[in-house]
């Protein structure tokens, strides 16, 4: 496990040492203060974990005997804490989508140094969202999410289908938001080197085209997990449409408030996403979610961190932000409950997440909603006041109505 004394373990693995050579002089040159390993080989890298703890893994993805995805896939299961990054110099979509299962993000490679240091200090940074180590290592070594059965069976008909174009099926999958968390990781990836976070998993679909998003949706894993939340008690289907209805509604409110286009996709996005830790301990802690869920109602019942190590926008928020999803939108996940914070200047896509939401668990409480009357500051009750307007149509766009 990660001590917070010691100074953060990266392990470089290629098979090249010129390459790693590189690596490591370019990180030190940068003035990082890290430990910096290296490893010729998956074997050799297994070993080395075996020895000591490291905090980020980054591994070429060509290498003989085990390549850096089953690689990435055994530190995955014997090292979950441990953030997993892979180098590829592949051009094929399909090695990205092979990769995307086991790895965190990927990046191209040759990969600028810069952008590795950035990249690596990104992740490092995530560890103050969850302090406790065990905890890090539940969410880190998460793959997949489970995705709404219903709407997978959906999206895999319409890629089945020869007329179908692609922003139909991107307009599908930004209804789920297990797929769309998977697609934006997979395109937010520093491999293709976008100039600005995509918060679109319509506008990702037409980036990465047919072939990848039908690669990317039959490998999922998709319900890897579900059984385990429905078994807890987790009511799956009207949770996936509460994620619909708040997305929906976090843009409607996203626009009262005249935010930019690309902050409208946030908002949505966000309010799609804003739950998604539950869906993470439906995975990792399915039965503490439900002594968690059983509880419900009961005045006595402790708060969740008592039950799962920390909250579950936290566990969302630090997923979200491993898989490289755009930092308003871990925001919004990871603060949609903290009215005190959607006053800030900046804070735009937060607020249309909050009120969306929480006007929605108003009408529509789920059992994982906090059973407390929320005290509305007054900067928010006009844009509550509107938002409450907005629902019927969202309900009725939603087909929920």
């Amino acid at each position: 496990m990660v001590s917070p004394e010691r100074r953060p373990a990266i392990l470089l693995v290629d098979d090249e040492p010129r390459v790693l050579a590189g690596l490591r002089r370019a990180l030190y040159a940068l003035g990082t203060d890290w430990q910096v390993s290296t490893a010729n080989s998956g074997s050799e890298a297994l070993a080395l974990m075996a020895d000591q703890p490291f905090d980020v893994v980054v591994s070429d993805m060509r290498m003989p005997n085990m390549t850096g995805a089953e690689l990435l896939d055994r530190v995955r299961h014997l090292h979950p804490e441990v953030i997993r990054f892979i180098l590829t110099g592949q051009t094929s979509q399909a090695a990205l989508i092979a990769a995307a299962g086991p790895t965190h993000q990927v990046l191209a490679k040759p990969c600028e140094p810069r952008l590795l240091r950035q990249t690596l200090e990104r992740a490092l940074r995530l560890r103050t969202v969850l302090q406790d180590a065990r905890v890090r290592a539940e969410v880190t070594g998460v793959a997949n999410l489970p995705a709404v059965p219903r709407l997978y069976a959906e999206i895999k008909r319409a890629l089945a289908r020869p007329d179908t174009s692609i922003e139909e099926v991107g307009r599908l999958i930004a209804d789920d938001p297990a797929t769309s968390a998977k697609l934006l990781q997979v395109v937010n990836s520093p491999f293709f080197g976008m100039t600005h976070r995509v918060s679109s998993p319509a506008r990702a679909a037409v980036l990465l085209g047919v072939e990848a998003v039908q690669a990317l949706v039959l490998g999922l894993g998709a319900f890897e997990g579900l059984a385990a939340a429905e078994d807890a008690g987790l009511p799956v289907d009207t949770f996936f449409q509460r994620a619909v209805l708040t997305a929906r509604l976090a843009r409607l409110v996203a626009r009262d408030l005249q935010l930019s286009a690309d902050e409208e996709e946030e908002a949505y996005l966000g309010g799609l996403m804003h739950d998604v830790g539950w869906l993470v301990l439906g995975v990792s802690q399915a039965e503490s979610l439900g002594r968690f869920l059983a509880a419900r109602g009961n005045p006595a019942r402790p708060p969740e961190e008592a039950f799962f190590g920390a909250s579950h926008r936290a566990f969302g928020a630090y997923l979200m932000a491993l898989w490289g999803i755009p930092d308003a939108v871990v925001d919004a996940v990871a603060h949609h409950h903290d009215l005190a914070l959607a006053g800030l200047p900046d804070a735009g896509v937060l607020r249309a997440v909050l009120v969306a939401d929480s006007v929605l668990s108003a009408q529509h409480p789920l059992p994982t909603d906090p059973v407390v009357a929320l005290e509305i500051p007054d900067n928010l009750r006009g844009l509550m006041a509107r938002a409450l307007g907005h629902t019927e149509a969202v309900m009725k766009e939603a087909a929920l109505a």
